[in-house]
């Protein structure tokens, strides 16, 4: 069976969908989105210089390749923000680098980006 500590995450969760609270959530996505609408991000991402390993937002011209993110707040607490993220092209880190860099949000414990 589950454990005490993910069927509380759970209920918090659930207790956040369904309450009517469905707050403007401009301070944790830089938008006006509302909750369940979706956010578009079209930004191509790439290598950062010498960082082999840190992607970032970068345009095609200097090598970057076209990602497309499509986000939805489901639940927001004020602080964190629970969504549904689907990908469309599966760039390296593309969640990580559109949510950081592009809305704002960084992945919570994400320290790279």
């Amino acid at each position: 069976g589950a454990s005490s500590s993910s069927l509380a995450l759970e209920k918090k969760l659930k207790l956040m969908i369904m309450s009517d609270t469905e707050k403007n959530i401009a301070n944790a996505m830089d938008s006006q989105a509302r909750l369940n609408e979706e956010i578009i991000i079209d930004a191509p991402i790439g290598r950062l210089g010498s960082r082999r390993r840190l992607m970032g937002i970068q345009s095609i011209d200097q090598g970057g390749r076209k990602a497309r993110t499509i986000v939805s707040a489901l639940a927001f607490d004020g602080i964190l923000s629970l969504n549904r993220i689907t990908i469309e092209t599966g760039r390296t880190h593309q969640i990580r680098v559109h949510m950081a860099s592009m809305l704002g949000c960084p992945l919570a414990g994400d320290s790279m980006y």
